[in-house]
């Protein structure tokens, strides 16, 4: 199925030291036009699509191709999703939003995506990673 790039969404997550907030706040409104940090969380949601390395702020990006309200239902859609003919592994993404996982948890969801994802698994070097993040309620799984 073609992905419609005027619909694409982002994840992203971020991180500074309290002494940098205001910079790291700044920078990230200027990188990203009308965006509004939340005060409870250290991720954020955008369409613009923009590389990590960009800012020293910047940890990670996910593109948003699950967006569902369980794990159950994340479990159930990622079946659809395919690493093709490369290697993949799944990493879970944190966001500081309340509700995550303990590790347990996270390692589980992992593990649990990895099954249901159609491709080669690899753990060590994988051609392409998966990342699953909880946020506003709502489980988020795509590409990293």
């Amino acid at each position: 199925m073609p992905i419609n790039s005027e619909n694409l969404r982002y994840l992203y997550t971020y991180a500074c030291h309290e002494s940098e907030a205001e910079l790291c706040s700044l920078e990230l409104r200027c990188l990203f036009p009308g965006l509004t940090l939340p005060p409870d969380h250290d991720a954020f949601i955008h369409s613009r699509r923009l590389d990590p390395s960009r800012s020293p702020f910047l940890k990670q990006r996910l593109r948003i191709e699950i967006d569902a309200a369980s794990p159950e239902e994340l479990l159930e859609r990622a079946a659809g999703l395919s690493a093709g003919e490369r290697t993949f592994r799944v990493r879970y993404a944190k966001t500081g939003a309340p509700g995550q996982p303990d590790n347990e948890g996270r390692l589980a969801l992992e593990r649990q995506l990895g099954m249901a994802i159609h491709g080669e698994p690899d753990l060590r070097r994988p051609e392409t990673v998966f990342g699953a993040a909880l946020l506003d309620g709502r489980w988020l799984c795509g590409e990293m």
